[in-house]
């Protein structure tokens, strides 16, 4: 009897598995070090820590967020510095149609964290599941981006 609960427990398992890793909303490495930090992650080079400490990754909210027709929400981007980079990240947004991003572009100056974003879904945009690019481009390095996604609701 306890063996038919073990393979939907598995399936339910491995199912549970691949939605969390499919909602990491986190960006390659970026800076100085990133060209030899990203070649590390594919198992063909190895990486030190002087690498990995001269990037950044930029981090969105994870999932969807939701934005109505019409309507605005406040959503905060977050970079995630190594110990050694102290560049000012500039952070630029690739809406699609019928979506903005107030402000268009962010600087993020050493010691900043976070920068906050309004989304607004103007009326006439497209209701579904689309993404809007998020790159950030440092003083000196390699830029790397980001899809943050987003769910446009149908105005009520």
């Amino acid at each position: 009897m306890k063996m038919r609960f073990l393979a939907p427990t598995l399936a339910l398992a491995a199912t549970f598995s691949l939605v969390l890793v499919g909602c990491n909303r986190e960006s390659p490495k970026g800076g100085p070090g990133a060209d030899k930090a990203n070649k590390g992650t594919t198992g063909t080079t190895t990486t030190d820590s002087s690498d990995r400490s001269e990037t950044f990754t930029i981090k969105v909210p994870p999932g969807n967020t939701n934005v109505k027709q019409g309507e605005q929400t406040e959503m905060n981007i977050s970079i995630s510095r190594g110990k050694n980079f102290d560049q000012d990240v500039t952070l630029t947004f690739a809406p699609p149609e019928g979506v903005q991003v107030t402000p268009d572009t962010v600087k993020a100056k050493k010691g900043d964290d976070s920068a906050k974003i309004t989304v607004k879904a103007l009326d006439n945009a497209t209701p579904g599941t689309t993404n809007i690019k998020v790159t950030g481009t440092p003083a000196t390095g390699t830029a790397t981006s980001v899809d943050m996604g987003i769910e446009i609701k149908k105005k009520s």
